[in-house]
């Protein structure tokens, strides 16, 4: 079926009458669309958050995305208690995965700023770094622009320190990783030891690895290793290869730059891919990152790249961003008066419900040391139920 529809709006009226009859849809399938963002009149996302229909004049130029991308995740979450911190200036979120950081070309609701907004009564935030789609963990969201241009500039001068935890399938090696990346937005990423002109660095530490067996984790890490498993059996079946149970080691990760798939991808390189990637794991893409022709492999990949994209959907990729470390927020330039409406972007709204500020959802904590604010998530989900209870 066609994806993207551009009709002109055949006389004034509703948006979603001009979205309806051109799909030949229900109105409250059009008007689904509409709140998701997925339509726009004369070349701008229409937004609809209240009960007013959206209206368009004759003639306008309205293009549909009639199959979005969803995040069914993000409506299953309770965003409150995803709440890590909340000041004046700014919010912790633990993200979970399978939702996205940023609005996509066709969804601007089923996001974390979008979620995390939403439930704080806020107008906008801004994400201040970047998660992918099916990693977990700690983010930043700043809700003034004086705080997003210092953070900025913070994150530049690397005085923003980011921890990860990940299960990897094989022995790690301990240590700096460095290699250099392809500046192309394609995936999966390619990689290369040696530096090559325009390529991007990419720098990380493996702090620490320690062997985890399959009966300490959790339920569903578990069904995640023994889908890989077989997908490994499957891909090996003619070869004489070694088909013993897969290796399972927890690794702790500082990243020193932030390159999009950056540990997904240095992993995999290193031979120890990210439990339940389907890109760069097993069944995707591991081994030579070097080799053009691994990607063109993946994109031809049918079963793979479903794989890839159920990963995303459902959040089983095994990497948390698990610490956070940000310096003292409130120097010059960043208002310590919390009575000063005119300066906040956002406000708390008034819910006799909400998290007091600084209470951190169950599993994390927020320590204050001295010019420092710091963040650990305790629990990651790959870890046994039980212990998550």
């Amino acid at each position: 079926p066609e994806q993207v529809k551009h009709v002109r709006a055949e006389q004034d009226g509703a948006l979603a009458e001009v979205v309806s009859k051109s799909l030949g849809a229900s109105m409250q399938h059009a008007t689904e669309l509409i709140r998701l963002g997925a339509v726009y009149v004369d070349r701008v996302r229409a937004t609809m958050d209240g009960e007013e229909e959206v209206l368009v004049k004759k003639d306008a130029y309205v293009r549909i995305h009639s199959s979005p991308r969803r995040f069914h995740v993000a409506r299953e979450v309770d965003w409150r208690k995803r709440i890590v911190k909340e000041h004046e200036d700014y919010v912790v979120v633990n993200k979970p995965g399978g939702v996205p950081v940023h609005a996509s070309l066709d969804n601007r609701l089923e996001t974390v700023c979008s979620c995390a907004a939403r439930v704080l009564g806020c107008r906008e935030l801004t994400a201040m770094h970047r998660l992918d789609v099916p990693t977990h963990g700690l983010l930043v969201l700043g809700k003034r622009s004086e705080f997003v241009s210092r953070f900025n500039r913070l994150l530049r001068e690397h005085q923003v320190s980011k921890e990860y935890k990940a299960l990897v399938l094989g022995h790690p090696p301990l240590g700096e990783l460095v290699h250099y990346m392809e500046p192309s937005k394609r995936s999966p990423k390619v990689l290369d030891t040696a530096a090559r002109e325009g390529w991007l660095e990419c720098r990380l530490v493996v702090k620490s690895a320690s062997r985890r067996e399959t009966a300490s984790l959790s339920e569903r890490a578990a069904s995640v290793l023994q889908q890989q498993s077989r997908v490994r059996d499957e891909k090996q079946a003619d070869a004489e290869e070694d088909k013993s149970p897969l290796e399972v080691y927890e690794v702790r990760i500082e990243l020193i730059t932030g390159r999009t798939h950056q540990i997904r991808a240095q992993m995999a390189f290193a031979g120890c891919p990210v439990v339940g990637d389907e890109m760069y794991g097993i069944g995707g893409s591991s081994g030579d990152l070097l080799q053009e022709e691994t990607r063109r492999e993946f994109s031809m990949d049918v079963e793979a790249k479903t794989r890839a994209r159920t990963m995303e959907a459902e959040g089983t990729l095994a990497l948390q961003a698990c610490r956070l470390v940000l310096p003292d927020m409130m120097g010059k330039g960043v208002s310590e008066e919390r009575g000063d409406s005119k300066r906040r972007k956002c406000e708390r709204s008034e819910d006799k419900d909400a998290k007091p500020d600084g209470e951190a959802e169950e599993g994390t904590r927020s320590p204050s040391l001295s010019g420092q604010q710091i963040f650990e998530l305790k629990l990651a989900w790959w870890d046994q139920e039980k212990l998550q209870e």
